[in-house]
């Protein structure tokens, strides 16, 4: 059970059948090019559109001609590098031209391997390949396209880690936990006389000790949505407060029109920033009051129906006026949110904003400027320290994509389900159907257990020549 079959997936991919090509650089004039080539016996097709290089060395790049075999015809000078099989990205034959960037150049080569039976590859084909033939785990194959994806150095350092194997190490060393749990139950099972009864004690700690992992998991997947995809930070507050001028000091520009007549702003505006290696995405909005111009109101519903997807709030008022009605009113609006930050903007001019003490003590508060940028560089700080620190102090192994969560969720149903069953005394075989689930799903996150559509599924994201 421990050992993954994948002889059912040996169809996708037969490289006795099947030869796959792609350009695997961005489309467009460079100086540099490469196109993938990978397939069984691919010794053959290089004689043919190399015919200078009489021998090959696996892992050496030889600089020679390239030509179309049909009349003879020159394409190219450039480099050549041959992977002999099984030690290659895909563990096929690969082939990898390195010809100058010209689109004429890739066209013509790709015609030409076409001609020879070579057909164009699918996306993220050649990371499957590599998944199929055992040169990687799945969530190792994930991680490739997280890694292409990366905008930030908190992403790529995720992706990196599980592709360098550790997401695998900590679902594999469970799902071994329970694969023995499971074997014991089914031996008690058969052979009554030989196998001793199940130690429920003992079983309840092991299933403990992996629920504490699959719970890690569950537990930061915001997290790991947040790295991958960004902060969504929302600025809000009453008009003509500074909302607008926050926003263009985070951005470093002059982004939004900044006037001293209310309402100057009505539509939301968004730009995306990186602070401390993470991406925020940073939303100015429209004034939030009673209004009766239409446009007005439009902006502020935006502004609400935004909300539902927003991870923090910067909540801007003006502290060289009083605290009036329309500040209550927001705070009553937002003040469920479970992130929220102050903004005690105009801190230049004389204090005039007296806050309630119950808002003073519900949320953190940071004073600043927009006109002299004083306070501008704490407020960061504190950005940094709250939420990019617990970030980077998660271990990275539990930080997974949206599909990785997914099962973990089911699994922790079935651990939970598991867990009631051991202290309710139930038959063991009873306990064996949501132990034998659990291993299926920890499975599908490593790849030892899958099928053909989620396959597919998951490969789909890659682009071609991947």
């Amino acid at each position: 059970m421990e050992n993954r079959d994948i002889s059912s997936l040996r169809k996708i991919t037969d490289p006795h059948l099947d030869r796959i090509a792609a350009i695997a650089t961005p489309i467009g004039k460079g100086a540099i090019a490469i196109i993938r080539v990978s397939g069984h016996k691919l010794e053959d097709i290089t004689q043919v559109v190399c015919p200078n290089v009489t021998q090959w060395v696996s892992h050496k790049m030889t600089y020679t001609t390239i030509v179309n075999h049909v009349g003879n015809v020159e394409i190219d000078k450039g480099c050549v590098v041959f992977f002999k099989s099984p030690n290659s990205f895909t563990g096929e034959d690969v082939l990898e031209f390195h010809v100058h960037g010209s689109p004429v150049t890739l066209q013509t080569l790709m015609a030409t391997l076409s001609h020879l039976g070579i057909r164009l590859a699918d996306a993220g084909e050649f990371s499957k390949r590599a998944f199929v033939n055992g040169k990687m785990d799945l969530s190792q194959s994930e991680s490739i396209i997280d890694l292409i994806e990366s905008e930030n150095s908190m992403s790529h350092k995720i992706a990196l880690d599980h592709y360098k194997g550790k997401l695998f190490t900590l679902i594999t060393g469970m799902r071994r936990q329970l694969i023995q749990l499971l074997e014991h139950i089914e031996a008690s099972i058969d052979f009554p006389d030989e196998v001793p009864d199940i130690n429920f004690d003992q079983s309840s700690e092991i299933l403990r000790g992996i629920q504490g992992e699959i719970e890690k998991i569950v537990q930061n997947k915001d997290y790991g949505r947040i790295i991958r995809s960004g902060l969504n930070v929302m600025i809000v507050g009453k008009p003509n407060v500074g909302k607008s001028s926050l926003f263009n000091r985070l951005c470093g520009e002059d982004r939004a029109i900044v006037t001293h007549i209310p309402g100057t702003t009505r539509d939301m505006l968004d730009a995306d920033i990186t602070l401390g290696g993470l991406s925020i995405n940073v939303v100015d909005t429209a004034g939030y009051r009673e209004s009766d111009d239409p446009i007005e109101t439009m902006g502020i519903q935006k502004m609400t129906d935004r909300l539902q997807i927003v991870d923090m709030i910067l909540w801007v008022v003006d502290g060289s006026v009083r605290f009036d009605e329309n500040d209550q009113n927001i705070y009553k609006k937002i003040s469920n949110f479970p992130s929220i930050c102050m903004i005690k903007n105009k801190s230049d001019l004389k204090e005039e904003c007296h806050i309630p003490e119950k808002i003073v003590a519900a949320l953190p508060i940071c004073e600043i400027s927009t006109k002299t940028e004083q306070g501008l560089t704490s407020f960061k700080t504190y950005l940094n320290d709250t939420i990019i620190h617990d970030i980077e102090s998660t271990n990275s192994q539990y930080l997974c994509n949206i599909r990785q969560v997914a099962c973990a969720e089911q699994v922790k149903v079935l651990l939970d389900n598991m867990q009631q069953a051991v202290v309710d005394n139930v038959p063991v075989d009873m306990l064996s159907i949501d132990c034998r689930e659990a291993i299926l799903k920890l499975g599908e996150i490593t790849g030892e257990e899958l099928t053909e559509e989620l396959l597919d599924g998951i490969f789909s994201r890659f682009c071609i020549g991947k």
